[in-house]
């Protein structure tokens, strides 16, 4: 399959899949331990897959008109198999991406650490990559198909068919804005998201091929409120979240979520994240942990994810000592200590982890 994420993100500078990912690695880079990811409810993404209902429909009849009136049948069935596996395509490409969408984000409304938050993104930029490819082939494919049509109308048929051609044509170019609307559409599922850090917010909005970012300090942050507007999105869990800023009046200048899953433990979380209420979390979170799992991809959900984590200590004693001493945060400092408590780097000759160095 052609890769068009890059030929995109070379024409468009604006356009990057991987912005998200890029951010939370600058974020670890400033410290930051925590993080919320605010991204559109799956519900959302549901309700953009209904547009392939249509796209079907149009794609039936189209198969339909070719055999009504094209006068040669090799054409009608080599259409009828472009439209029917363009369609198939578009179809299985857009479940696969909201099954591998629910497994991924589907705790958006939690604090995470920033480790966790980044093997998410980098495993949802990997599937969205995926779908994106198969989508832009599904656009080019169908302009492909509508000037096999005009070949046909002009080079074959010479214009003999002039009520059924223009119902062919029509649903045919129908088809493809459906499909267009709907990669739009997707693209704002996976593309449109809210970082928030302890005092400051990120909103991206990618509109197309061009992104809109702000970057919003806690202190400007007036009230952020939730509602569900009506009971369809009550029913699925989902709402709108407002953020009003310092000298905002009759919602001029509101920065509007919309299909943000659980929008009053959303809020929660936000105003416990912008005030720095972590307290709880350090005790629940091992940041130091997640980091050694993301960079050395250790599966957490392998039957030997202990004694690789012990193996890692074994063979990484003299950085992890590194990190010890020269840390300035005593966090960090306990996460090592409860890490070494908990798995040491027992071996079947050695039954005991080693001592906790001392400060330097």
């Amino acid at each position: 399959m052609l890769d068009f994420r890059s030929l995109f993100e070379f024409l468009f500078k604006s356009f990057r899949i991987s912005r998200d990912t890029e951010q939370i690695e600058s974020l670890i880079q400033e410290g930051q331990r925590y993080v919320m990811l605010v991204k559109r409810s799956l519900i959302y993404g549901v309700f953009t897959a209904l547009l392939l209902i249509p796209v079907g429909i149009l794609a039936t009849a189209n198969i339909i008109l070719v055999h009504r009136h094209f006068e040669v049948t090799f054409h009608a069935w080599t259409l009828s198999v472009m439209l029917a596996v363009n369609f198939l395509f578009a179809l299985y490409y857009g479940i696969r991406y909201l099954v591998y969408y629910r497994r991924t984000y589907q705790g958006s409304s939690e604090i995470i650490d920033v480790y966790t938050a980044l093997e998410r993104l980098t495993r949802g930029d990997r599937h969205f990559t995926r779908f994106f490819n198969q989508a832009m082939a599904n656009l080019a494919f169908s302009i492909v198909i509508i000037i096999y049509y005009v070949g046909h109308i002009i080079f074959i048929s010479r214009f003999s068919q002039g009520l059924w051609m223009a119902l062919d044509i029509v649903c045919v170019i129908a088809g493809f804005f459906l499909l267009r609307y709907y990669a739009d559409r997707m693209l704002n599922l996976e593309m449109d998201y809210t970082i928030v850090v302890p005092e400051r917010m990120y909103f991206v909005n990618q509109i197309g091929m061009y992104a809109d970012v702000q970057t919003l300090d806690a202190e400007k942050i007036k009230t952020i409120r939730s509602r569900f507007p009506n009971f369809l999105a009550s029913f699925f869990h989902y709402g709108i979240t407002d953020i009003l800023t310092e000298g905002d009046m009759n919602d001029i200048g509101v920065i509007r979520l919309p299909y943000v899953s659980y929008p009053e433990e959303t809020v929660a979380n936000m105003q416990r994240l912008l005030d720095r209420r972590t307290e709880m979390l350090d005790k629940v979170h091992n940041v130091y942990l997640q980091r050694i799992v993301s960079q050395y991809q250790i599966d957490r959900d392998a039957d030997d994810f202990q004694e690789r984590i012990r193996l890692f200590l074994r063979d990484y004693e003299e950085q992890i000592k590194r990190d010890y001493i020269e840390t300035q945060d005593e966090q960090t400092k306990r996460e090592i200590r409860d890490i070494y408590e908990r798995y040491g780097h027992m071996t079947p000759d050695a039954k005991q982890s080693p001592n906790i160095w001392p400060d330097a």
